[in-house]
């Protein structure tokens, strides 16, 4: 049984033809009727074999808007990158020091940024950082050498 405030919604929005996100949202925001902030389900096919099951999908996606929450980022890198850290807003940086005090279990920081140098030394903390979803991984852009891109994206 659909609800009077369903069948109020215009015809050429209950079922919306696949179209990119930017254009998809400025219709679904003009038929906002609730007086509480709605969501939207997003779903994604995938293409992969089935019978397979250890696929795994692993990514990052960034909204437009962003979360509202401020991320609070370390970066570990060579003493040379600290001031590039420092410059791009990360809010803990160092090297060795930075290494030791995560062995410590001093984990005050939401991502990790790490550079390619650095990260021989923080792969022995794979059993601290890996459950907590803190390892920098390069397929997600957090072990890279541009310090700057990498924090402005998060």
């Amino acid at each position: 049984m659909k609800s009077k405030r369903y069948k109020k919604l215009p015809e050429n929005t209950k079922e919306l033809p696949s179209d990119t996100i930017e254009n998809l949202l400025s219709k679904i925001k003009s038929n906002c009727t609730t007086k509480f902030d709605e969501s939207v389900d997003i779903n994604l096919q995938i293409n992969n074999k089935q019978k397979k099951n250890e696929i795994n999908i692993r990514t990052v996606i960034n909204l437009p808007g962003g979360t509202g929450k401020k991320v609070k980022i370390a970066v570990v890198c060579e003493d040379t990158k600290i001031q590039e850290a420092k410059d791009s807003g990360a809010e803990v940086f160092g090297g060795d020091d930075l290494v030791e005090k995560i062995k410590d279990g001093q984990i005050d920081f939401e991502k990790l940024i790490c550079t390619p140098g650095m990260m021989i030394k923080l792969s022995k903390l794979g059993k601290v950082l890996g459950p907590k979803g803190l390892m920098p991984n390069p397929k997600l852009g957090t072990v890279t050498n541009d310090v700057k891109k990498s924090c402005n994206r998060c």
